[in-house]
């Protein structure tokens, strides 16, 4: 029986966006949720997660994974989902998680959200707390929700407060320390200098004269003062039921610490007190997302499944997710056209091996290709590759080329030379000698 043309049968999707920037995904809810392929395996991690944020019980979650296997878009698509409008659920492409839309309705979280990348590349890093990023971040959140204003988020917020509330006496002496220090008034000084420069001269005047100023000074008591300021009753807009923290490129930041550095261990345990100090000693509802390449560091392993990070390890033992997951993102298959399409698998079924063991609905996934080109390019691509981060814009252009579509056979590995991004990839130090050969 004839076969009727490949370009009659799916319809090429969009141009996809192959590099995720988190923030600017998180910016993007509708685009980031409804380009998201939820595999069985996906739909798992997902489903464990917001478990948790529906039973409130605050965890942390390390999603671990190779080099552009989608680790930026799963916490996109999470946070858009945990942080967003009711009517956002919809746009998920998967029937088992729409649903938690009605139990997580009455959950308000607040999202801080946490990009790494680049941030490791600065000469002073290693010397910079994770802490500093963080903070960096929440004012952000806050000034994009219009509560700056109303949560005193820094050491330096509580010390200004401090020293507003003294009674005349104390405030007349710290008055005339700090004008015998720089030769201006508190109000002239934070004026023309900065708050950062009158709270420098309020610790070191509370230093001289053996003062513990009432404010939270520790990592740990500076989260948890966010996290009730944000609970308030009273808080503008109403009050928050947790914090929500979604950070990625995490290895990055970790190898620009020396291993059993100060620095290394102090990023470790603030990220216990945020993943499983908090959570479980204060029953605060936080919830940590960490995505890296990398895997747990010991110390924020726990020997039971609800101990501080649970691993969520992307794609890992689903061999074929990576398939469904570049075969979605760049066609979708004409509906009225499925008895056509197999067609072609009744033909390859009695003509070649590497068909006989694929179901119809698993030809169907990764219809119009050769399993073997997902192979082949998942492992050119995630040899992080400068040319591409994911194998999906080498499909996304192969399938955009008439010559193929015109054909009534299957888009064979050959055939994804016919794109930009494959011969890209193969003309660099790694693959160049190879591909030189191939040529000749």
């Amino acid at each position: 029986m004839e076969r009727v043309p490949l370009r009659t049968l799916i319809r090429p999707r969009p141009q996809p966006e192959t590099t995720l920037d988190l923030r600017r995904s998180v910016a993007q809810p509708e685009a980031t949720v409804s380009t998201y392929v939820f595999t069985a395996s996906i739909r798992g991690h997902f489903e464990e997660i917001l478990e948790h944020v529906a039973r409130g019980e605050g965890q942390g979650f390390w999603i671990q994974a190779e080099y552009g296997a989608g680790k930026t878009h799963f916490l996109a698509t999470l946070a858009c989902l945990l942080a967003g409008d009711d009517a956002l659920w919809e746009r998920a492409q998967d029937d088992t998680i729409r649903p938690y839309r009605r139990r997580l309705r009455a959950t308000r979280l607040f999202p801080v959200v946490i990009s790494l990348r680049g941030e490791a590349e600065t000469s002073t890093v290693a010397a910079r707390p994770l802490f500093d990023v963080i903070e960096e971040r929440l004012d952000h959140s806050l000034k994009e929700s219009g509560l700056r204003d109303a949560v005193r988020l820094t050491l330096a917020d509580d010390l200004l407060d401090w020293f507003a509330a003294q009674p005349d006496g104390t405030r007349g002496d710290i008055e005339a320390y700090v004008q015998r220090q720089t030769g201006q008034s508190p109000d002239a000084l934070r004026e023309y200098e900065g708050d950062a420069a009158l709270t420098d001269l309020l610790r070191a005047y509370c230093d001289e004269h053996s003062i513990r100023p009432q404010v939270a000074s520790t990592v740990k008591a500076r989260l948890r003062h966010v996290y009730d300021q944000l609970a308030a009753p009273d808080l503008p807009g109403g009050p928050y039921d947790g914090l929500l923290f979604v950070i990625d490129e995490y290895e990055g930041w970790e190898k620009s610490r020396p291993r059993g550095s100060p620095q290394q261990a102090r990023d470790e345990d603030l990220l216990e007190t945020m993943a499983f100090v908090l959570p479980r000693g204060e029953g605060l509802r936080i919830f940590t997302v960490v995505a890296s390449q990398t895997a747990v560091p010991a110390k924020l392993r726990g020997e039971h499944g609800g101990d501080r990070f649970i691993n969520v390890p992307l794609l890992a033992g689903a061999e074929r997710d990576y398939d469904l997951i570049v075969s979605r993102r760049v066609r979708e298959l004409e509906p009225e056209k499925l008895p056509e399409v197999d067609e072609y698998y009744h033909y390859y079924t009695q003509q070649f091996d590497f068909v006989r063991d694929l179901r119809e609905d698993q030809f169907h996934d990764i219809f119009p290709f050769q399993p073997r080109c997902f192979d082949v390019a998942r492992r050119i691509t995630e040899r992080e590759l400068p040319t591409a981060r994911s194998g999906i814009l080498i499909f996304w252009q192969a399938l955009n080329r008439p010559q193929l579509l015109d054909r009534d056979t299957l888009i064979r590995v050959a055939d994804l030379l016919e794109s930009d991004g494959l011969p890209e990839c193969l003309n660099t130090t790694i693959y160049r000698p190879a591909f030189d050969a191939y040529r000749v």
